[in-house]
């Protein structure tokens, strides 16, 4: 229903729409493609997964997308909640999946496990720019937009 009322007004406000680069909106159909060549990809890593088509769900399509599901589902985000071990558990998942699925559409893409951790090694080392998340506001976005 929303996206239907963002598609009407656009239709008649072209102007006001702003197309993200694919770093900003890297898509599952991306990986297959290969055809996001924004410079910033493999320094900056992706900055939005976006989960089309029942990407982020335990039965989804996509090997890859599946296990960032479960990484996301198994995560305490309480006090204890530490960036690190969630980065550490990203990792592993992300190098099991692509061992298991070789053939996967991700997992063929050279670099796309780098491209899903670097924002977040980027906070854990300090060199994420004045924009990024810190690891407290990220627990905040992770509570809004995952529950």
């Amino acid at each position: 229903m929303f996206q239907e009322i963002i598609n009407i007004y656009f239709k008649d406000h072209r102007s006001q729409l702003k197309y993200l680069p694919c770093r900003r909106n890297f898509r599952r159909t991306q990986c297959g493609r290969g055809h996001c060549r924004d410079s910033k990809l493999t320094t900056d890593g992706i900055s939005v997964l976006h989960g089309t088509v029942r990407s982020f769900t335990p039965t989804g399509p996509v090997p890859i997308f599946r296990a960032i599901f479960q990484v996301f589902e198994r995560a305490k985000l309480n006090s204890n909640f530490s960036l690190k071990h969630f980065v550490e558990n990203l990792d592993s998942e992300l190098r099991m999946t692509i061992e298991l699925y070789p053939r996967s559409t991700c997992a063929k893409n050279p670099g796309f496990r780098e491209i899903i951790l670097k924002p977040l090694e980027n906070i854990l080392t300090g060199s994420a720019g004045n924009n990024e998340l810190t690891t407290r506001t990220m627990k905040t976005k992770f509570k809004l937009f995952y529950k």
